[in-house]
């Protein structure tokens, strides 16, 4: 048996290293926590969304908060200078629940990203002092900030993220939105995440997954400075919680 070729030997060593994100996979599925099936929530939150020409989503994203079951709420929409039917949907929501508020973005200042502005006037709106950010985009079951909010309190973290279920409906969709969880779960060591201060483990996973702050988080644990210029929303204020 002769010596073994070149794509003999390439073909070893990209099966060990793709054994690596496997087992890492498989690890974080065993850390991965779920949120309480029947919690009790004890205090009111506040549901923060930033919005920029989402007409096409808007409606069914409230009404589903608002549907919501176990938890008292006010839901704030920021309507970041939309273009389209944005604000006018909002308006009419807020006409029949009054839970439901709008507020207008103002300029966008040098040295900020849109949306990290956006949630950092959101959060000075806000009443409640437990947030929840949620882009305009996801629909909620009615359970869904019930379990969040009980996994938050039962947890005693003062940030936590969630995994939505993502919906995919088209050919790039299929191929492209698995990659988040792929990347990761099969990157990430949770378990490491979780417990190290080092602002070397900067992300909030899953920012669709929506992260839920208490209002120190926010306001003084992440400082502005911290979160405004970065285009990744779910990295950077952890990252500057951590250090």
């Amino acid at each position: 048996m002769g010596a073994p070729t070149l794509i003999e030997f390439s073909a070893v060593i990209g099966l060990g290293l793709s054994a690596v994100p496997a087992v890492l996979t498989a690890v974080n599925l065993l850390k991965f926590r779920r949120a309480p099936r029947e919690p009790a929530v004890s205090q009111p939150i506040s549901v923060l969304i930033p919005a920029r020409d989402e007409a096409a989503s808007i409606e069914r994203t409230c009404r589903a908060i608002l549907a919501s079951d176990g938890v008292e709420l006010e839901l704030v929409i920021l309507d970041d200078d939309s273009q389209d039917e944005t604000a006018a949907i909002v308006r009419r929501l807020a006409e029949e629940d009054s839970r439901v508020r709008l507020i207008a973005g103002r300029p966008l200042p040098t040295g900020w990203c849109g949306k990290q502005h956006a949630c950092s006037q959101l959060a000075e709106a806000a009443v409640h002092d437990t947030f929840v950010f949620l882009d305009a985009d996801v629909t909620l079951k009615p359970e869904a900030l019930r379990r969040a909010v009980g996994f938050l309190e039962a947890s005693g973290v003062a940030l936590a993220s969630g995994f939505p279920r993502q919906l995919t409906g088209t050919p790039v969709e299929w191929l492209l939105l698995p990659l988040i969880q792929y990347v990761l779960l099969g990157f990430l060591p949770l378990g490491m995440s979780r417990r190290s201060l080092s602002p070397g483990w900067p992300p909030a996973a899953g920012r669709c997954s929506s992260p839920s702050e208490r209002r120190i988080s926010s306001r003084a644990a992440i400082p502005p400075s911290a979160r405004r210029s970065t285009m990744a929303s779910n990295c950077r204020g952890p990252t500057a919680k951590r250090a």
